[in-house]
């Protein structure tokens, strides 16, 4: 899950690719309609509104080829539009995204689940800091602390689309599956 908010770009994608033969989940979200787009087969998706324009999206998925998951963020400007001509400066904030192998968890609603006494850890590095080296940037750049988060703190993020191509801010995990 992600907490996102429109900008200049209202579409938010959320990928999750197991890698070498494994499938690929994808979900738009509108930012400003507070609506799911497209959903590609085998993910569910939520959108919950937290206030001020800002949205959790979530994205459960059973990942199960035993590879690495490839997890990716896109900038988009319509629903199942993977590719557009970004300027370098229109585009969506992000922040404090979450990854979490929910094995054996039963769920609840997407993104919600019932704890079997394991604490959930995130995955992700530097869930706060897409500007660090831990986030592969593709097609894309990374403006860090431009908007004051959800929690106060003035470190929520905004990427834009710089190319006409697949845009994506990723991080590749292992040993979750």
């Amino acid at each position: 899950w992600v907490i996102a908010k429109a900008a200049e770009r209202s579409w938010l994608v959320i990928n999750n690719n197991q890698g070498t033969g494994g499938g690929s989940i994808r979900v738009w979200f509108n930012l400003a309609a507070g609506t799911i787009g497209t959903v590609t087969a085998g993910g569910t998706a939520a959108i919950t509104s937290i206030g001020n324009g800002w949205y959790l999206c979530s994205v459960s998925a059973v990942m199960s080829n035993g590879s690495d998951c490839v997890h990716v963020y896109q900038v988009t400007n319509a629903d199942g539009v993977n590719t557009y001509a970004g300027d370098g400066t229109s585009g969506i904030y992000v922040w404090h995204p979450q990854l979490e192998d929910v094995t054996g968890q039963t769920t609840q609603t997407a993104g919600e689940y019932v704890s079997v006494g394991v604490v959930q850890r995130n995955s992700l590095l530097y869930s706060s800091e897409y500007d660090n080296a831990a986030w592969g940037k593709t097609n894309i750049t990374v403006t860090a602390n431009q908007m004051t988060a959800p929690d106060g703190s003035l470190s929520m993020d905004k990427v834009a689309a710089t190319a006409t191509a697949v845009t994506s801010l990723n991080q590749t995990q292992s040993g979750i599956l």
